[in-house]
């Protein structure tokens, strides 16, 4: 309950607050937490169970675990468990927090939101001042939520301290090849799990302001046009090329955003020198990312932009090609339906970088049998896939592998897919050595959206990885075969065709967790917690 008049105290201290951060305060991620079923299969026993070669989804997929939902758990329930999570471990007071945003792909009511059924966890504590709703689309509902949050957060509209960013999801596929996870011919059932992310300002992670940038189309990759069922309709091919488009503009676009913006700030860092000392001299030990370059003489044009090519110097040199724009990058999160797509992706940084030579010049080395490709022709190619696969392994090695944990062990998680890598991330301890460093973040939705951005490490995020405690909570949950896998995954099913109360019992939800409990009358989905 609430009553009248309400207090502004914390309202007039935030806009006093926010008018002395000023506009160069940087806002990210403050803290984060992950939630999972606890039941999971693995991947080895999955190969056996569907008389498949061995290693065809640990070694030909890169997954080793995936967990499994019950129909005890859905989009609702995840949420509420990884947002109770966040705010009672975490220590978070509830009237901090002003806006909650909801990523997800998997509708539960088609007119009340997941958001509201949130609620619940913030009126307890008499708030009631709660902005956001979900914002829904495969696999990237939870990055556009992540912008909404930001930008909020630069609003004169906000009042509190604090945004939520939640993304929640189940990966369940049907019978058969499009079974498999997302679109690839096995028989890896899917995934699913929940991310709450806290935004706000002395962020770990900060975004960095004005480095982002977007792909969208229109493709039929993967939909569920059926209301009754949570199976989606499956193009495994395009869904993956279009994955990789994307990655490749957004790539490009983003490599030409970041150093045509560091020239643009050693400009005003050398005319600001230059004013102070009286004179228009051209200052000597002019450093960055265009290789040392003077500002005042570089000449860039634009190079069919519409492609997302790089832009140019005037001698012809790619402003990529003098610092790699992967150097500019210690860590790679991007979205990871399944590892083996993430290798490629990270192949096509290769691919970027060995088109980033002096105008003139042919690709050197294994790629040169490919040097007539263009960069379409290249994605349909498997040859050059498998080429660029292995150039990029010390680049996967090096910046990428640390932050698959969720991913090879819980499975695709829709929405929460990238989320769940930037969990990985910060639940490793290297992340604490690289204060100051950038991480490169790609999201892509099948429809299709995506986005690439940039996050900077600003502080430790050893608290965090404390609480979360990720690798502990992995290996407690129960492991179950692929025959009882299947059962679960089939109960399920049966519940949502046919509308009837889920049956399974109580063992697999942990205590304090949320549960679906049944329906009310009129088929609305009712809550509890677990004693």
């Amino acid at each position: 309950s609430f009553s009248f008049p309400f207090t502004l105290r914390r309202s007039t201290n935030m806009k006093r607050r926010r008018d002395e951060e000023g506009a160069d305060e940087a806002y990210g991620i403050v803290d984060a937490d992950i939630y999972f079923p606890s039941l999971y299969v693995q991947q080895d026993e999955m190969e056996d169970h569907d008389g498949v070669s061995k290693g065809k989804y640990t070694l030909g997929l890169g997954q080793s675990q995936m967990a499994v939902c019950s129909d005890r758990e859905d989009a609702c329930s995840m949420a509420l468990n990884v947002v109770s999570r966040l705010l009672d471990k975490h220590g978070i007071d509830v009237q901090s927090v002003g806006r909650v945003e909801v990523g997800t792909e998997s509708i539960v009511d088609k007119s009340k939101s997941i958001k509201t059924v949130l609620m619940r966890l913030f009126k307890s504590g008499g708030n009631f001042e709660v902005e956001g709703l979900d914002t829904y689309n495969a696999c990237y509902g939870g990055t556009q939520a992540l912008f909404n949050a930001i930008d909020w957060m630069y609003s004169p509209f906000r009042r509190k301290e604090y945004a939520i960013v939640v993304t929640t999801d189940v990966a369940v596929y049907a019978h058969g090849p499009a079974r498999p996870t997302w679109a690839i011919h096995s028989n890896t059932k899917g995934g699913g799990g929940a991310v709450a992310l806290l935004i706000g300002r002395d962020p770990i992670l900060a975004m960095k302001p004005g480095m982002r940038v977007v792909y969208m189309d229109d493709t039929l990759d993967f939909f569920k046009p059926n209301g009754r069922s949570e199976y989606p309709y499956v193009d495994g091919p395009l869904s993956i090329s279009c994955y990789l488009r994307a990655f490749d503009y957004c790539y490009a676009r983003l490599a030409e955003l970041y150093y045509s913006r560091s020239i643009d700030d050693e400009r005003s860092q050398s005319s600001s020198t230059s004013h102070m000392n009286g004179k228009g001299a051209r200052q000597n030990g002019v450093s960055g990312s265009n290789g040392g370059v003077s500002p005042s003489e570089v000449n860039v044009e634009e190079e069919n932009n519409s492609k997302g090519e790089i832009r140019r110097l005037e001698n012809g040199t790619s402003l990529a090609s003098t610092d790699r724009f992967s150097s500019e990058w210690e860590y790679a999160t991007l979205h990871a339906p399944y590892c083996k797509l993430v290798r490629k992706a990270i192949g096509r940084v290769v691919w970027h970088e060995r088109e980033s030579v002096s105008a003139g010049k042919s690709r050197e080395g294994e790629l040169m049998p490919y040097s007539h490709l263009s960069p379409e022709q290249s994605l349909q190619d498997k040859g050059v896939e498998k080429v660029l696969a292995k150039m990029g392994e010390p680049l996967f090695d090096q910046k990428v592998a640390c932050t698959l944990t969720a991913a090879s062990r819980v499975g695709n998680m829709y929405t929460g897919s990238l989320y769940g890598c930037i969990i990985s991330l910060l639940c490793t301890t290297s992340i604490d050595e690289a204060v100051g460093k950038n991480v490169l973040a790609y999201s892509y939705g099948s429809g299709l959206a995506s986005a690439m951005f940039l996050l900077s490490v600003r502080r430790s995020a050893a608290n965090t990885r404390r609480l979360i405690d990720l690798d502990r909570r992995l290996d407690e949950r129960e492991k179950i075969t692929p025959a009882q896998a299947e059962y679960v995954l089939d109960v399920r099913e049966r519940m949502v065709k046919d509308d009837l109360m889920p049956s399974s019992d109580l063992k697999s939800i942990r205590k304090g967790d949320y549960y679906l409990a049944g329906y009310e009358k009129g088929g609305f989905r009712m809550y509890k917690q677990k004693q």
